[in-house]
């Protein structure tokens, strides 16, 4: 999974003996001379070389977690360039998003809820990164409190779209250095409240995007900013500043990219 992901070399130690392998050239054995460069020690948490100059990427691994949390915590990183399930799985008890392909058994469904001493929870998709137009179809159980869809985000600059749902009432909203506005919104008998199974689908397109629910589009903009930076990351947050008992349950994401950049490589 690492290595055909492209995003990662694997470094493997054999006795005396070190081993690269990759996605280009397979296995190979470094020269003995190179391979003293190479050290486990010289980074906490990867398989580093001892002249690099430059920060490595690397992937911080529990040695208590099971193959199952080791594998989604991978597919935590691979970049989505297909229509996959955006799930949550929990790993050394802390809930990653993942992607699955939407053709696979795994069903993808999760529950988000608020720890009593906080008022919100949140789930990110690391492997959306770089997706900045995108269709997505999410269905939900029924949600208690606010549930809001980040759908692009700069944070350096201030720049974010972003869909809200609450009882009463949907948002979309814009933030462009730092600055925030409401862009449209849907009144009391268009939303979905706690207890209600509901459908939402998203389709984001350039400064176009279209908010639908139940199979019948509730809002509509085609004037977003196109200073709002590409590398989106597609974040789902539930929130109840009041009670802090915030909770969406069943929920099922299945999300489509329609274009994309040149993905980074993972932190």
């Amino acid at each position: 999974l690492m290595t055909n992901s492209t995003q990662w070399d694997l470094g493997l130690y054999k006795g005396n003996d070190v081993y690269i392998r990759n996605h280009v050239m397979g296995q190979w054995k470094l020269p003995a001379a190179r391979a003293q460069l190479w050290s486990p020690l010289l980074g906490t948490s990867a398989f580093n070389p001892g002249d690099a100059k430059e920060k490595l990427s690397r992937l911080n691994v529990n040695s208590t977690w099971t193959n199952e949390e080791f594998t989604d915590r991978i597919l935590a990183e691979v970049p989505v360039r297909s229509p996959v399930l955006l799930s949550g799985r929990l790993i050394g008890n802390h809930l990653w998003g993942i992607a699955v392909p939407a053709s696979g058994r795994f069903n993808g469904k999760f529950d988000l809820e608020s720890l009593l001493e906080k008022r919100g929870a949140t789930v990110s998709w690391l492997g959306t990164r770089g997706v900045h137009d995108f269709a997505l179809n999410m269905n939900c159980e029924g949600v208690s409190g606010e549930l809001w869809l980040l759908l692009r985000s700069d944070d350096e600059v201030g720049d974010s779209v972003r869909v809200g749902l609450g009882e009463g009432a949907a948002f979309i909203e814009q933030e462009v250095h730092h600055n925030r506005k409401r862009l449209a919104i849907a009144r009391a008998s268009e939303t979905a409240g706690p207890g209600r199974h509901f459908a939402l689908d998203i389709r984001l397109t350039g400064s176009h995007l279209t908010v639908g629910l139940d199979g019948r589009t509730i809002m509509n903009v085609d004037n977003l900013s196109e200073e709002v930076s590409s590398q989106g990351l597609a974040r789902l947050t539930v929130y109840d500043k009041l009670r802090g008992t915030a909770i969406a349950r069943g929920i099922t994401i299945h999300f489509t990219p329609l274009t994309d950049e040149e993905h980074s490589s993972p932190p």
